[in-house]
């Protein structure tokens, strides 16, 4: 583990410990937070294999899985092989598209049910020719990395392209496979890959693991406009993002509620935040919210615990609420779908901004050198 790592590592931990409720919680609880927030989406069908470190977690997960996902097909054996992953797909057809969700922290933070059926439409009309996937997390990167100017363009795949762009999505082409575990993708598509390493000895958990991850070949991803999963604990846990380009105030880490699954929480939204001066502290069963605040709970004991208006409150956390007030006069507002807009065009104006200083200072050069001749 590198410096720059440990450092990311401290500031996450010492976020947590700055606000009651963004307090640091167990691998079991966020785990059963995904979970619920998976539950609240419709689907064809349900498969969860998973393991716990501890033998006895896995009777109480199970009776929270039979809870909120009455219908899903439960194993209590992780998918370790190519093998493994062959025998629970290839029950699924050819054409059934697949959330293929191999880690255990990336919730779904929508405030809405997401329309999968369009995404699944606009995907197919590239499946039969090009390996097509869906991107579902991990999207405010994406954004960043896609059009060229932007801070991240290319930085993890040659010379992506926008290929097309609807009131949805983007579609982009890579000269590399993205076989990532944060993607959904065709049956058939996904079982090919696995056949591949069909009888390897490795230890394969996710995509990443297969021999042809970043293999030469044209991939379509479908990367959706606004909200869908989230991974836990932001961007904190990476070297070079979240202190170069996606800083932890634009993009904060997920909380889970204090009382949350007990349902004694309550959500209080404002449009000024000193209504809500010091109420973590007060109550460490209230969450508050306030579109306008400049600052997060984790960064002063003025700030609130979330930035939005009700309209764009993820329905994880109202599912389990006591109550929800709204103490303010205009806390009705027009929801950010497309969030994507605001962060490619700020980057995409420094990044130009910086091009032409750069270009300029050359010239600048240039001439003094002509000069000095």
């Amino acid at each position: 583990m590198t410096a720059k790592n440990i450092e990311n590592i401290n500031q996450l931990n010492n976020l947590r410990k700055m606000s009651a409720q963004y307090q640091q919680r167990s691998k079991i609880d966020i785990f059963k937070f995904t979970l619920l927030s998976y539950s609240l989406q419709k689907w064809k069908s349900v498969c969860i294999n998973y393991e716990c470190e501890r033998a006895g977690d896995a009777e109480i997960i199970n009776a929270y899985i039979k809870e909120i996902l009455p219908h899903a097909d439960i194993k209590n054996k992780r998918s370790i092989s190519a093998n493994d992953f062959i025998d629970n797909l290839k029950k699924y057809q050819p054409n059934d598209w697949i959330f293929f969700a191999t880690n255990n922290d990336h919730p779904i933070m929508s405030n809405e049910i997401i329309n999968f059926d369009i995404l699944k439409k606009e995907a197919e009309k590239y499946s039969d020719s090009f390996l097509t996937s869906i991107l579902y997390s991990h999207l405010p990167e994406a954004y960043l990395s896609i059009k060229f100017g932007t801070k991240l363009y290319g930085y993890n795949r040659l010379n992506p392209k926008i290929i097309d762009e609807t009131d949805n999505s983007f579609h982009v082409k890579y000269n590399n496979y993205c076989l990532d575990s944060i993607h959904a993708y065709k049956s058939s598509q996904l079982l090919n890959f696995f056949l591949e390493d069909l009888g390897s000895k490795k230890r394969i958990i996710r995509p990443e693991n297969l021999s042809s991850y970043f293999s030469r070949g044209k991939h379509i991803v479908i990367v959706p406009k606004g909200r869908i999963s989230e991974h836990f604990d932001g961007y904190l846990h990476t070297r070079d993002l979240a202190f170069n380009y996606i800083k932890f105030h634009d993009q904060p880490p997920i909380f889970i509620p204090n009382g949350f699954f007990e349902k004694k929480y309550s959500i209080n939204f404002t449009d000024s935040p000193e209504t809500l001066k010091n109420i973590s502290l007060k109550n460490n069963f209230e969450v508050s919210s306030c579109k306008r605040a400049s600052l997060y709970s984790f960064q002063s004991n003025r700030g609130v615990d979330l930035k939005c208006c009700r309209e764009e409150l993820p329905i994880i956390y109202a599912v389990n609420a006591r109550n929800i007030t709204l103490k303010c006069s205009s806390c009705i507002c027009k929801p950010e779908k497309k969030i994507y807009f605001n962060v490619m065009f700020k980057y995409l104006i420094l990044s130009s901004f910086r091009f032409v200083r750069n270009y300029l200072y050359f010239l600048y050069k240039l001439i003094n050198i002509r000069k000095s001749k």
